[in-house]
């Protein structure tokens, strides 16, 4: 019989968290992707979910349908890292990378907290 961990809090919490998050970018974005304007159902993180301190970040994410997100996120990351740019701006998008690359880390509680209060007002 397979066991299974039990899950630590910080998991518990991080997987609630990355629900919200992708719920607010979702409603934000009115689930319509901001690619190529046909309805968007996937949630992109901008900078990776690895750089913790700004995993849950709303301005790291952006709406897009399933097509972009294969095809222009993934497939060519360079030209859209500069779509990106020009969609949010050039000094949004410089201060998530340059929170990217510092090393730090956001509570998951605290985001669960701030997202909450971001759905309540879209």
């Amino acid at each position: 019989m397979k066991r299974h961990k039990k899950k630590t809090r910080f998991q518990v919490d991080s997987a609630v968290a990355d629900k919200l998050w992708s719920e607010y970018i979702l409603t934000r974005d009115k689930r319509t992707c901001r690619a190529c304007g046909r309805p968007g159902n996937n949630p992109h993180h901008i900078f990776s979910r690895r750089n913790r301190g700004i995993r849950w970040e709303p301005d790291n994410g952006i709406c897009l349908c399933w097509a972009c997100h294969r095809h222009k996120a993934h497939e060519n990351s360079l030209v859209f890292a500069e779509w990106v740019k020009k969609e949010i701006g050039a000094e949004v998008y410089d201060g998530l990378l340059l929170r990217a690359q510092t090393a730090t880390k956001t509570d998951p509680q605290m985001a669960i907290l701030a997202l909450t209060e971001l759905l309540k007002e879209e």
